[in-house]
């Protein structure tokens, strides 16, 4: 048991240890002459490759076990990093993001149903330490956000020299991270007594016929999305601001520090109380959206940082909030995966369509793109508000 947590958290680790993320606009702008409109063009790319590969790849993780899928999925994201170092064509460099969203679709899914089954074979051990599954999720998270942090700090060392020795480094680490997959536990769900043919229609009737689970996936999808696309605003923002690599790196690095907090505040806080989780989402959501507004029209490098890190805490505390939330609702393990990819498509569908409409959107300003998802972000907020509200007065009615 020891053993087997101690690769799951080096995983965890290591597997959004992601050098390049803080230099992806800077990096295409600077030695790609990519203007604004193409760098978010190219991040909306990643949402229709999702939205292609996102159901095929869940139904494979499930047919022939989620471990085969991780390992897969990270080959896929070691080849898109190199063609994106060597190639000089702008579509090619497109196609990256088609490739990173086959691996990342063969990971995603798989990763949360790996850990739920990891969770569920050794949930004795962890019950006697006292950890929930909830718990267990924010404290991955938490790690997950850790090794993110320090791999931006590790991005602003290497970018001190040149651009380009981030995403070499990075390509490294994709090359561990499969030799780390393949060191996972098997675990009870990737038996082959337990894999079957998944057919699709048992699939969406699972989804259709689970009235919690649409509302919370549609909580998840606009709360998600929002985070989402206003993290990709603040790069090119930040290519704005004319900060160094170095300073970028740090700065991102500082912020996700915060989002680290955020998920190990969100195990001890709002993991416990069904009321506290509603208000807390409704609450934070609220603080996102101000946090927006004042992230957009601000001057000051000062209050810039303290925005960002503010976002990124409550970015912490979102994430493993809505993971454990959504696996405790679905009900069966047969296609656990599966269900996954779909909710995860449709929410694909919705950043990819958002993100294409805001790069069409101001298209000098960075500013004008945030005041547009400011009101996405403001008619989100009134949908939880009644999705929260009618589960509540439904429960109090029975």
């Amino acid at each position: 048991m020891r053993k087997s947590l101690f690769i799951v958290t080096a995983y965890m680790f290591f597997c959004k240890f992601i050098p390049v993320i803080p230099y992806y606009a800077l990096f295409l702008q600077q030695a790609k002459r990519f203007e604004t409109s193409q760098v978010l063009v190219f991040f909306s790319l990643y949402g229709i490759g999702v939205m292609l590969f996102e159901i095929p790849c869940g139904f494979f993780a499930d047919r022939y076990g989620v471990k085969s899928s991780i390992i897969t999925g990270h080959l896929f994201r070691l080849l898109s990093i190199i063609i994106l170092i060597f190639s000089q064509y702008y579509e090619a460099i497109l196609l990256t993001q088609l490739v990173l969203a086959c691996g990342d679709a063969l990971i995603s899914g798989s990763e949360e149903t790996y850990f739920f089954s990891f969770y569920h074979d050794n949930e004795q051990i962890f019950t006697e330490k006292k950890y929930s599954f909830e718990v267990f999720t924010a404290k991955l998270h938490s790690i997950n956000w850790f090794g993110i942090a320090l791999s931006f700090f590790t991005g602003s060392l290497c970018a001190y020299f040149t651009l380009i020795v981030p995403f070499t480094v990075t390509a490294g680490i994709y090359f561990l991270c499969i030799i780390l997959s393949f060191l996972l536990r098997t675990v009870t769900y990737d038996k082959k007594e337990n894999r079957k043919r998944i057919l699709v229609m048992p699939v969406l009737h699972e989804i259709i016929h689970s009235k919690k689970l649409l509302s919370w996936a549609l909580i998840v999808t606009l709360v998600g999305n929002s985070l989402s696309v206003a993290y990709l605003l603040i790069q090119p923002m930040m290519n704005e601001y004319r900060f160094s690599g170095t300073v970028n790196g740090a700065l991102f690095g500082c912020a996700t520090l915060c989002a680290s907090c955020g998920a190990y505040f969100e195990s001890v806080v709002f993991s416990q109380s069904e009321r506290r989780r509603n208000i807390g989402i409704l609450a934070l959501f609220f603080a996102l959206i101000i946090c927006s507004i004042l992230i957009a029209y601000n001057t000051s490098f000062i209050l810039f940082f303290i925005l960002f890190c503010l976002f990124r805490f409550i970015f912490g505390i979102f994430s493993p909030l809505l993971a454990a939330r959504t696996n405790r609702l679905i009900s069966t393990n047969t296609y656990r995966t599966a269900i996954i990819s779909i909710l995860s498509l449709a929410s694909g569908i919705v950043q990819a369509t958002l993100l294409l409409v805001t790069a069409h959107i101001g298209k000098a300003s960075v500013a004008a793109k945030f005041t547009f998802l400011n009101a996405f972000m403001g008619i989100a907020f009134i949908v939880i508000c009644y999705i929260l509200l009618r589960t509540r007065n439904t429960k109090t009615t029975k």
